[in-house]
C-alpha cells in the first residue's frame, strides 16, 4: 500500500470514521471504499470529486499524490467540474504523436462550469496547423469520450480519433465513401481530406471546445 493511502486511512481513523460510514456519506458500499483505500483501484475524476466534496480532500492529491491532502476550502462548488489535463497529445496531421507508448498521467486539474464540462471529460494539447485557425498550434481542447461511436456518430463534428496504431488525431469527421470508412477533414484548405477504415479506429472523443491555457 502506498504512503498516500496509509496517510488517508490514518486521517479517517483520526476522524473516527469507519469504511461503512464513509460509504454511507458517499452513497456507495463499504466494499467500494475498501477497494480505493487499499489501493486496489486508483481514484478517477468522479470518485476524487465525490470524496473532495464530501470530506474536503484535494482531488489532485487523491489522483496523483501532488499538493496537500486537504483543500484550503471545505469543498468544491457543485456547479464546478475539475477536468484533468493529461500528458497525451493529439496531432492535427497524420504524424506520430510526441507521447506514445507512455503511461498516462494528469498534469493538472482545470475548473469548468458544470454547464460546459462533465465528469469523464479530459483536456489534451493539440499540435500542427491543419486545423488552423480554429485550433491554433499548442491549444488545449476539452474532449468527451464517445463509447457508443460505432452505433451513432455525429457527422461534421470535430473529434479526437485514436487509431489502432496508437496515433491520436484531431479532425472533422464526415461519412466516407461507404459505411466502412470515415472521411477525416481539416480546417486548413491546404490539407486534403483522408479516409480511414472504421475498423482501424480504436476510440473517438468529441471535442467540446478549444482554449489557450494561458488565458484560463
Amino acid at each position: 500500500m502506498s504512503q498516500k493511502m496509509l496517510k488517508l486511512k490514518q486521517w479517517f481513523r483520526e476522524q473516527g470514521m469507519t469504511q461503512e460510514e464513509i460509504g454511507k456519506r458517499l452513497g456507495v458500499t463499504g466494499m467500494a471504499v475498501n477497494i480505493l483505500l487499499n489501493g486496489k483501484r486508483n481514484f478517477g475524476v468522479k470518485s476524487a470529486m465525490d470524496w473532495s466534496r464530501e470530506f474536503g480532500l484535494n482531488p489532485m492529491w487523491l489522483m496523483t499524490g501532488d499538493g496537500e491532502m486537504l483543500l484550503d476550502k471545505p469543498s468544491i462548488p457543485d456547479n464546478v467540474v475539475l477536468v484533468p489535463h493529461i500528458n497525451l497529445d493529439a496531432r492535427q496531421g497524420f504524424a506520430y504523436n510526441e507521447e506514445m507508448d507512455v503511461q498516462q498521467y494528469t498534469i493538472d486539474m482545470i475548473p469548468f462550469s458544470a454547464n460546459v464540462a462533465r465528469d469523464g471529460d479530459f483536456m489534451v494539447s493539440v499540435y500542427g496547423d491543419s486545423m488552423s485557425p480554429r485550433f491554433p498550434n499548442g491549444s488545449l481542447v476539452l474532449a468527451r469520450p464517445i463509447p457508443t461511436w460505432r452505433e451513432y456518430l455525429e457527422m461534421g463534428a470535430t473529434y479526437i480519433i485514436e487509431l489502432q496504431d496508437g496515433r491520436r488525431l484531431v479532425k472533422i469527421v464526415r461519412q466516407g465513401s461507404d459505411n466502412e470508412h470515415l472521411l477525416l477533414c481539416s480546417v486548413n484548405p491546404a490539407y486534403e481530406p483522408s479516409e480511414v477504415a472504421r475498423d482501424f479506429v480504436a476510440r473517438m472523443h468529441l471535442v467540446i471546445l478549444c482554449a489557450r491555457k494561458e488565458a484560463m
